[in-house]
């Protein structure tokens, strides 16, 4: 009985750990920073919904085809 209350106890902790309120869907954020780094393009996007930072790592791509600063795209 008792390895049955430990293992649901351990699954409660766990789902009400891993769940993230907000994140259900398309992220959208504004471009910061643009910096080319290594052959990639590193982007530093501010998501005002959440209000966090993310860096967005770019392969080659033409340079009208880059966000530039104040665009606003879609992080995930």
């Amino acid at each position: 009985m008792k390895k049955i209350l430990l293992a649901m106890v351990a699954m409660a902790m766990v789902s009400c750990a891993t769940y993230q309120n907000g994140y259900h869907g398309p992220v959208y954020g504004v471009v910061e920073d643009v910096v080319y780094v290594n052959h990639k393009y590193r982007l530093d996007v501010w998501d005002y919904t959440h209000m966090k930072y993310h860096k967005v790592t770019m392969g080659k791509a033409p340079i009208n085809e880059l966000p530039q600063i104040g665009d606003t795209i879609r992080v995930k």
